[in-house]
């Protein structure tokens, strides 16, 4: 019974902390969970222009990017490391982009380049 007494204030610290505490990039498995198989919209600034829309991370490896403009991409997403590669094929020339991410809390992450993640489904 002390055990459990004295394991209450950790538990409690630990529930009580926000997620957005946590500011280191997501390890290669956190990060396979948190998007595989699931939808995010997304919204971010490159070069001065807002971009915005919703990626579909399927869990076979490939990405569907719906644009605000309607307009869909495909392409492919991995993880290296601790980070998400994604290569698409028509937007910026095909080439792979690797970013890594931190959550925010339990529906937004932040990605290295700039973009904020909201989960959709």
């Amino acid at each position: 019974m002390r055990l459990s007494l004295l394991s209450l204030p950790i538990a409690a610290f630990l529930l009580a902390t926000p997620l957005s505490a946590q500011t280191k990039p997501l390890s290669g498995p956190q990060l396979a969970f948190a998007l595989s198989g699931h939808s995010y919209d997304y919204v971010g600034m490159v070069g001065g222009q807002r971009f915005s829309g919703t990626l579909t991370y399927a869990a076979s490896g490939s990405l569907m990017v719906q644009t605000a403009s309607g307009a869909p991409e495909g392409g492919t997403w991995r993880i290296k490391g601790n980070a998400v590669c994604t290569k698409l094929v028509n937007l910026r020339d095909g080439n792979e982009t690797c970013y890594t991410v931190r959550r925010l809390n339990r529906k937004r992450l932040a990605t290295s380049h700039g973009f904020t993640l909201i989960k959709s489904r």
